[in-house]
């Protein structure tokens, strides 16, 4: 939304109340693939990777994700 893209349910991620915030504090951006989701911080690096459909990963946006 801040960057002026589509914020339709189809494009939406659902995250709880904590990855959400974390996702804003470090200014994080989601990229949906058929098969997952990436995190990339704002240098466009890969910050980690969580499978779609993935029930609740341990720390998606933390410690124990891949990157």
């Amino acid at each position: 939304w801040e960057q002026e893209r589509r914020t339709d349910v189809p494009n939406g991620i659902l995250l709880c109340w904590t990855h959400h915030q974390e996702v804003h504090r470090h200014h994080l951006t989601i990229a949906r693939h058929p098969d997952r989701w990436d995190y990339h911080r704002p240098d466009g690096s890969l910050h980690s990777t969580v499978p779609r459909g993935a029930a609740h990963p341990a720390h998606p946006l933390g410690q124990g994700a891949t990157s």
